[in-house]
């Protein structure tokens, strides 16, 4: 909102400035002296119609005149500009000085706002006008906010991250499965790809499948990193195999569906922006149905992970999902599809303790560039993959949620030591969205 000093009140604001001049008359009379005083004023009105303004509106108009009983007296005030809002960027000022005398002139300070395209906050203007005076000045602020049309959005954005109960237990008919051996420098796994924990069936029952995966049993690190994703940011690899048997395939698959607005009956899809699964969790065709272990089942009644495997974590180490129990050495929770271990949460620092290892994903600032039809709009808050980017440094990992640093695990075939690890996280992206060596073709 608009506010002033204690000179600026209600819908105008009124300056006051005022100027005494004593004249001393005498006469003759030795016996008696006169000593009349007489006071000049000089009266500033400055009015202000609006304390807020949309940089697409018109003009701001601020007037001002003078009120004075001295007709001979030139005023000027000169201004100065602060604020957040960048003079010709965002607003064109007319007035550098304005001189006038009392009684004849009226001065329009007029306030050009500059309409652009970006989504950004609102901003403001500090207009400070100083009157100089004999022996000192005078500054009067105005404070206007301008507010940004680009970053409004009709559409709602708003995230859920609470999971749907796991209210089933694994058929007593079926027991999870999952081998794996070494084969030269193949590790090779078979799975059935059913839980050993509770899980839910929100939309598609949970079946069996037959699952022959290859990863690297001596993998090295790629030049470059691989997506997960394909080229036109559709699903390709699963990231990996948790020792349970169950996939992790953290990928979204539910893009931003909008209408032609030419062709109102062709729906499309909008595959740069996919709703992030463990942000958008609820039930319906706007939500993404993931159980206790941010898990669900797909039309083939496929299960799998997007995110946290709470249950999974709890049957290797129990308070390990939940969060009641930290462990002592680093806790395997399944393969990545290029061969390197993934340990859920804790990991060796750069001195070999057992700490939480972060991710180095935030959200991005500002507004969603779309127009809300064929993109969305609305402010980066995690509703989409793409409202989160990564910043070298920020936590322990890379951008593959993955750290080159030596660790030695118990794993099927004894002790083995890998020169790097990936890590479930907390934070975004919980299960890493790409691989720091090559993919086997078998996740694909």
């Amino acid at each position: 909102m608009i506010f002033f000093s204690d000179q600026i009140r209600k819908a105008f604001s009124y300056f006051t400035l005022s100027v005494a001049c004593i004249f001393l008359l005498g006469c003759g009379d030795k016996e008696s002296t006169t000593e009349i005083e007489t006071e000049t004023t000089i009266d500033i009105t400055l009015a202000t119609y609006k304390a807020i303004y949309s940089e697409d509106s018109d003009d701001i108009e601020l007037l001002l005149w003078l009120n004075s009983n001295d007709t001979s007296t030139a005023v000027t005030l000169t201004k100065t500009l602060e604020g957040t809002a960048t003079e010709t960027e965002d607003y064109t000022l007319t007035l550098d000085t304005a001189s006038f005398r009392s009684l004849s002139d009226t001065i329009a300070v007029i306030i050009s706002l500059v309409d652009d395209t970006e989504a950004e906050e609102d901003e403001t203007i500090e207009l400070a006008l100083t009157f100089e005076k004999r022996e000192s000045s005078e500054t009067y602020y105005v404070n206007l906010t301008i507010e940004d049309n680009d970053g409004y959005c009709a559409q709602t954005h708003y995230t859920q991250q609470v999971n749907i109960s796991c209210d089933l237990q694994p058929d007593a008919g079926i027991t999870s499965l999952y081998t794996e051996t070494i084969s030269g420098d193949e590790r090779l796994i078979t799975s059935n790809n059913y839980p050993n924990h509770a899980f839910a069936e929100a939309n598609h029952s949970v079946q069996e499948q037959t699952l022959s995966l290859t990863v690297d049993a001596t993998p090295s690190l790629a030049t470059e990193v691989t997506s997960i994703l394909q080229t036109t940011n559709q699903p390709k690899y699963s990231f990996g195999i948790a020792l349970n048997g169950v996939l992790l395939s953290p990928s979204p698959a539910t893009p931003f569906i909008f209408e032609d607005i030419s062709d109102p009956d062709n729906v499309e899809y909008n595959w740069n922006w996919v709703f992030e699964p463990t942000n958008n969790i609820g039930a319906g065709s706007d939500w993404v149905s993931l159980d206790c272990n941010s898990a669900h089942t797909n039309g083939q009644g496929e299960y799998h992970y997007h995110g946290k495997m709470y249950a999974y974590a709890d049957t290797l180490l129990d308070g390990l999902g939940s969060g009641t129990t930290i462990p002592t050495e680093p806790v395997q929770i399944g393969w990545a599809a290029d061969g390197y271990p993934i340990v859920y949460l804790y990991g060796p620092d750069e001195s070999g303790s057992i700490v939480e290892l972060t991710a180095s994903y935030k959200l991005k600032d500002g507004y969603r560039p779309g127009d809300g039809i064929h993109a969305p709009c609305g402010e980066y808050n995690g509703k989409y993959t793409n409202d989160y980017e990564y910043e070298e440094g920020l936590g322990d990992l890379d951008e593959c949620n993955g750290i080159e640093r030596s660790i030695t695990l118990t794993t099927a075939q004894g002790s083995e030591t890998f020169n790097y690890f990936y890590v479930i996280t907390n934070d975004f992206p919980v299960v890493s969205r790409c691989f720091a060596g090559t993919p086997n073709a078998s996740f694909d």
